[in-house]
């Protein structure tokens, strides 16, 4: 039977992500790319920045997670928290700190956020006039 585009974008799509448990990293991040390049939903790019970050290669998830528009109300947190981890891969610790705020923000209950947010301290300095901000160390 044929697919339509967007069948095959989620049928591919669906493929990284059965590769990606057991760890096969390499077609998690094939099969998930020609997914978004046929239109897959936004959230794909959940499994496939999974599978960029367990191949230390922070800057391609983050990449593909700079724009969450479009990612759904319900995903968006997992999507926050893998940008969160790809840029602590980075040592942005300030990014990361950012997004699991915002993760938790919009799913108060979801426990890898929160978890990883256990892991921050906040040191107060005073505040300058350029920032106003306070060092965040991980």
């Amino acid at each position: 039977r044929d697919l339509t585009a967007q069948g095959r974008a989620a049928a591919l799509a669906n493929a990284g992500k059965v590769r990606l448990r057991p760890g096969n990293l390499e077609e998690a991040v094939i099969y998930p790319s020609k997914a978004q390049n046929l239109g897959a939903p936004k959230g794909s790019v959940i499994s496939l920045s999974a599978a960029l970050i367990r191949m230390n290669r922070p800057e391609e998830a983050i990449e593909t997670l700079s724009d969450l528009n479009g990612v759904s109300t319900p995903l968006k947190p997992i999507a926050l928290h893998n940008r969160a981890m790809a840029q602590l891969q980075r040592h942005n610790a300030k990014a990361a700190y950012l997004d699991l705020l915002e993760a938790k923000r919009l799913a108060p209950g979801y426990a890898p956020a929160q978890e990883l947010l256990t892991h921050f301290t906040l040191t107060p300095y005073p505040a300058t006039a350029d920032t106003g901000e306070s060092a965040l160390k991980s």
